[in-house]
């Protein structure tokens, strides 16, 4: 019973850290969100990994500088990559995210676990 109380506590945390970032990145100057490098910061997800995410069509950016190619993100993309860190975390591949976003299980299905 205690460990239950420990992982109540522990997604608790996680929740309310996740509420930070997201009016963190609310609160950035550009009104196309954070650039991917800061975004990768907060999240925890490397800058690499974005990429590839975008690439596979799992997170795409908000919206991308056409002069300078930057990638910004918004502070709602930050529920998406948690939902995919948590996804491969349980041992999807990436393969099997993109199937299980696409067919919208990710939202209500996950919900316990990815927020």
């Amino acid at each position: 019973m205690h460990a239950g109380k420990g992982a109540a506590t522990c997604a608790g945390l996680l929740f309310r850290h996740t509420q930070d970032i997201a009016h963190l990145i609310s609160n950035k100057r550009h009104g196309e969100g954070v650039q991917i490098g800061e975004f990768s910061r907060l999240s925890m997800v490397p800058v690499s990994a974005l990429r590839y995410y975008a690439d596979l069509g799992l997170l795409e950016p908000a919206a991308v500088d056409p002069s300078s190619g930057y990638r910004y993100y918004t502070a709602a993309q930050l529920r998406l990559v948690n939902r995919i860190v948590a996804l491969k975390e349980l041992g999807l591949t990436l393969e099997e995210i993109r199937a299980v976003l696409r067919e919208g299980l990710g939202r209500g299905s996950c919900a316990a676990c990815c927020g």
